[in-house]
């Protein structure tokens, strides 16, 4: 067959030939993992053995927000950067829980933009900050929440947000108290 040996480039949805390094088509890189450094995982490993856990989540967070860049959305690579951080976190829930949020966040904001919000991602947010006592994480989420929901609901009505503007404000009052 003469498709066997070719696949989609992930730019411009072209066939290219399974051996090429860049797109006869948009001149990218054509395949999945093709842009990660491949010492990302090494190095995060690495880190991590010297203790150095905020380093390694940082070093695979910003890989993993650059495979998920809607310009350049690399879902399998995406994935398996996303489960390594999902690892990390297991591993050390104590020091990333700022990050775990930051995490959760990304991923709403990812699923606005395709169209698959999911509200169980601000849910597991929220019950972390609430976890942690941490009032402003939980602004900065609902905020976040609420924009998202704004944007989503553009050119379809108005979005209702009578209670989590009274949650954002609840929680303004709180900071500002203290």
């Amino acid at each position: 067959m003469e498709n066997e040996d070719k696949e989609e480039c992930i730019f411009c949805e072209e066939l290219v030939d399974i051996h090429d390094v860049e797109c006869p088509h948009c001149g990218k890189k054509p395949f999945s993992g093709m842009y990660l450094n491949p010492k990302t995982y090494d190095n995060a490993d690495q880190m991590e053995k010297d203790c150095d856990i905020k380093g390694a989540w940082k070093l695979l967070h910003d890989e993993y927000r650059q495979h998920t860049d809607i310009e350049y959305f690399d879902e399998e690579t995406a994935g398996i950067l996303h489960d390594y951080l999902e690892a990390l976190y297991t591993r050390h829930a104590e020091l990333l829980v700022v990050e775990k949020i930051d995490l959760l966040l990304g991923g709403l904001q990812i699923g606005a933009y395709w169209g698959h919000y999911d509200d169980s991602l601000v849910e597991q947010a929220i019950e972390l900050a609430q976890s942690v006592e941490r009032p402003d994480l939980e602004l900065k989420i609902l905020e976040n929440h609420r924009s998202n929901q704004q944007a989503l609901s553009k050119g379809y009505g108005p979005f209702d947000s009578d209670n989590l503007d009274q949650r954002i404000q609840e929680l303004k009052n709180i900071l500002s108290s203290n």
